[in-house]
């Protein structure tokens, strides 16, 4: 007799457009529902991703004005739903289900993904000395963490005792059908006619870099090249003075957010990545499966992991704006030579990152744990 599915509560506060949720997104779309029952418990339910939930999910409401107290009613959930697993699907709250774990059920066992490189992201906070403080404390209550990187992983083993054992490397997915599909829509915004389109996208944040990304883009000084940096956050209008103070300003374009951003990376020429550090962008794997090749700073982050220099990109060392416009001027270069193939690099992305094959280890660590006594 088939043993019946393991029933697991996913845990996130809320489903807005970033790479986190959009990753639990995926999963929750594909799972084997032979394999696993997901429930999803969100804190706001108003996020634009949330449409996106299969109808065969139960969506939890918890109601919560700010995301922190959502893990004060999850007992009560915990205990109404019944779960075998209770997944936290991101970074600081997985700080906070820990802290509360000694009070949950005991009958539940309990995943969490980490979203970043703690000891580089505690930094940006307000509170680095606390973060630092909980996270060896804490994260060994864990029963398994997901590390999307290498560099993720060893940071936690490393910089805040994790037993190694308890940690599993897990590549994020990406639904490559899905993006050359909307690749195929028209652009929601304009695109420079003849111009040679640099493009990068993420929040408008220190950690991304966008400072250093001018800088190199103005060494370049090649008006053929229009660069556009899709997103919005707090230094949107630090970069446009930077970009003036650069006279670049004519050339580039900061349009805010973009729904379908894969119509405007299948007509671009090459994709950059100017991050301090990341926990593993999935906006290269997008780039990936547009056939897009790409030019990084190697930032702690996986990016490694993802770009082989001569296949689908080039990297840079860290930090360095004029590094970063070799790479760029690099991988133009073979783009136009003829070197990269866009049909090798979307498949070379399938099989690396596609979303069956990274969705059925999800699964196998799921029904793994809840086996575990």
């Amino acid at each position: 007799m088939s043993q019946p599915p393991v029933r697991v509560l996913f845990f996130i506060p809320a489903l807005s457009g970033g790479g986190a949720e959009r990753v639990l997104v995926t999963l929750l779309q594909r799972f084997d529902r032979s394999r696993i029952e997901a429930h999803l418990a969100l804190a706001d339910t108003s996020g634009p991703l949330t449409p996106e939930v299969p109808a065969d999910v139960p969506v939890h409401d918890l109601k919560c004005g700010r995301a922190r107290w959502a893990v004060f009613r999850l007992r009560g959930l915990l205990r109404s739903v019944k779960p075998r697993v209770c997944f936290s699907a991101f970074g600081y709250m997985n700080l906070l289900v820990m802290l509360a774990k000694p009070f949950l059920p005991g009958t539940v066992r309990f995943i969490g993904r980490e979203t970043n490189i703690p000891s580089i992201n505690n930094r940006e906070t307000p509170f680095p000395k606390l973060l630092n403080f909980l996270y060896p404390r804490l994260y060994p209550r864990f029963d398994r963490i997901v590390c999307q990187s290498r560099d993720m992983q060893q940071d936690l083993v490393q910089s805040f005792r994790v037993p190694q054992d308890k940690t599993r490397l897990i590549h994020n997915p990406v639904d490559t059908e899905r993006v050359q599909d909307m690749a195929r829509a028209e652009p929601e915004i304009d695109l420079p006619g003849d111009a040679v389109t640099l493009l990068a996208a993420g929040k408008l944040k220190h950690q991304k870099g966008f400072d250093f990304l001018l800088q190199a883009f103005a060494l370049l000084d090649d008006p053929r090249l229009h660069l556009t940096i899709l997103g919005q956050g707090p230094e949107r209008g630090a970069l446009e003075v930077l970009a003036r103070e650069l006279g670049v300003a004519d050339r580039v374009s900061l349009p805010g957010f973009v729904a379908n951003p894969y119509a405007i990376m299948a007509r671009s020429d090459c994709f950059v990545l100017s991050s301090r550090f990341e926990g593993f962008p999935n906006v290269l794997l997008e780039a990936g499966a547009c056939g897009l090749p790409v030019a990084a700073f190697q930032c702690p982050g996986g990016i490694d992991e993802i770009i082989t220099p001569g296949e689908n990109g080039f990297m840079a060392a860290p930090q360095e704006p004029e590094d970063l416009a070799r790479a760029i001027t690099q991988t133009l270069a073979a783009k136009q030579d003829g070197k990269f193939s866009p049909e090798s690099i979307r498949s070379s992305t399938e099989e690396r990152f596609g979303v069956a094959a990274i969705v059925r280890q999800y699964e196998d660590l799921i029904l793994g744990v809840a086996a575990e006594e």
